[in-house]
């Protein structure tokens, strides 16, 4: 049904400017944590990562509505909204998939040598970046009700 493609990602061509290596660098930090669960399938990095990319659309995508449409419409239309927000979830769990799967090992390769502090420092941002959409979207979810 879906046929991404994504050549094999190596160390050269992951790309540190780009919000995809962001996205990188939290699937690895996540993977690292559950790997003893989860080997280097990673499942749950996969549905960490694609939690915090469905949070931050979800979010921009309530703020929009809310400025197009009246709040009757909107209340009226829930259910669609829902299920819009269950498809937008599936698509990055599904894009996420195929793209991480099994790929874990050529992350811990390209971070293998960070330094300790350059570590922690990120690791907070990863655990600021797990939090942050949830308070995102509760604060929207509260000045927008």
């Amino acid at each position: 049904m879906f046929n991404f493609e994504f050549p094999g990602i190596g160390i050269n061509s992951l790309h540190r400017n780009s919000m995809k290596f962001y996205f990188d660098y939290i699937f690895y930090r996540m993977a690292q944590f559950f790997f003893k669960r989860d080997g280097s399938l990673a499942d749950r990095a996969i549905f960490g990562v694609s939690m915090i990319q469905s949070l931050i659309i979800l979010t921009i995508c309530l703020i929009i509505t809310h400025f197009l449409f009246s709040t009757q419409y909107l209340h009226s239309h829930s259910k669609q909204g829902g299920l819009i927000a269950v498809c937008i979830t599936l698509l990055f769990i599904i894009y996420n998939f195929r793209k991480y799967k099994g790929r874990y090992h050529i992350y811990r390769e390209y971070w293998k040598d960070e330094l300790h502090s350059q570590r922690v420092k990120k690791g907070y941002l990863v655990l600021f970046s797990l939090i942050m959409p949830w308070i995102m979207i509760f604060l929207v979810g509260i000045y927008l009700r």
